[in-house]
């Protein structure tokens, strides 16, 4: 999340409050101020595992591009791709929402009208992908543990 571009509300909210506005852009200027000294704010703290998984891939990413090293019992190739399957484990695992299943739709309904197959089936689909989720975030981690230490530049 970018903390300065951050507004919860709409446009004309903030017409009819303009106090919220200025509220608003303090509070931006005050996260922003944090992760400059501390690294993090507030912000991330309430949403770490949000962050962690935005933060870790794209850093995984940077250091596969301006590495210059590699460890010993390994090749160059075969640490850039360990880098990109690290990666790409830890990008699998961020939560999407995919509203716009058929499945999805039966959600919509009120609940005396919602079909209750259909409804089995769209928490057995959604508690698929959340262990998918699940596989793919420990495999990443149980790779990260394994290459902490090769982790630099």
């Amino acid at each position: 999340m970018n903390v300065l571009t951050y507004f919860p509300y709409v446009k004309r909210y903030y017409l009819a409050h303009p106090w919220r506005f200025f509220r608003q852009c303090w509070y931006n200027l005050y996260h922003a101020w944090e992760r400059v000294t501390k690294g993090y704010c507030g912000l991330d703290v309430c949403e770490m595992y949000s962050f962690l998984l935005e933060l870790i891939p794209n850093m995984l990413d940077e250091l596969g591009e301006i590495n210059v090293g590699y460890p010993v019992n390994m090749t160059e190739e075969q640490w850039h791709s360990t880098l990109e399957e690290m990666s790409k484990l830890f990008r699998d695992a961020v939560e999407v929402d995919d509203f716009d299943t058929p499945l999805a739709g039966e959600c919509t309904k009120p609940r005396r009208k919602r079909d209750p197959e259909i409804m089995d089936a769209y928490w057995k689909e959604v508690e698929a992908k959340r262990d998918a989720r699940y596989v793919s975030l420990s495999k990443g981690i149980k790779m990260l543990e394994e290459y902490f230490w090769n982790l630099w530049i």
